[in-house]
């Protein structure tokens, strides 16, 4: 009789350990990644975000690293998009050289600091004129390629 509740137990047991709860914003998402290039060369630290053109749909980021290669994050790190169609734009700017104080007095004079000046064509960087589109298919994508040119 003890090696039946022993048993049920280790069952038991087992299952919690191999259910894990799922996160259902995370419904399906699927995998998509690729590579970023300007001028024919990777792009290190772009901010990529895809913008669904589905208004119900959430959007989908990524930073992309030393070799142009970046994967979406949507929910959580590198956990994909959903599919549909999409509108992208690009973000690499140069750091902004402003000191704690600098940033201080902009801010108790109720004033911005100046823009960081963009480091590709500003016209890959406007949200409400997207030259990029993307369609993520529900099997995923991992090859997505984007090349910005002068």
């Amino acid at each position: 009789m003890k090696l039946q509740y022993v048993f049920l137990f280790l069952l038991i047991f087992a299952c919690l350990i191999g259910c894990k709860k799922t996160d259902p914003r995370k419904a399906g998402l699927v995998s998509a990644s690729g590579t970023i290039t300007y001028n024919g060369s990777p792009l290190d630290g772009a901010t990529i975000v895809f913008m669904p053109k589905e208004s119900a749909k959430q959007g989908a980021g990524a930073l992309s690293d030393a070799s142009g290669k970046f994967a979406l994050t949507t929910v959580s790190d590198n956990d994909g998009a959903y599919s549909g169609e999409y509108t992208v734009y690009i973000l690499k700017e140069e750091p902004l050289q402003i000191s704690d104080a600098e940033a201080l007095e902009y801010s108790r004079q109720g004033k911005t600091p100046p823009k960081p000046k963009s480091l590709i064509p500003v016209k890959y960087t406007n949200p409400d004129q997207p030259l990029i589109n993307f369609t993520i298919p529900a099997a995923g994508e991992k090859n997505l390629i984007i090349e910005l040119k002068d």
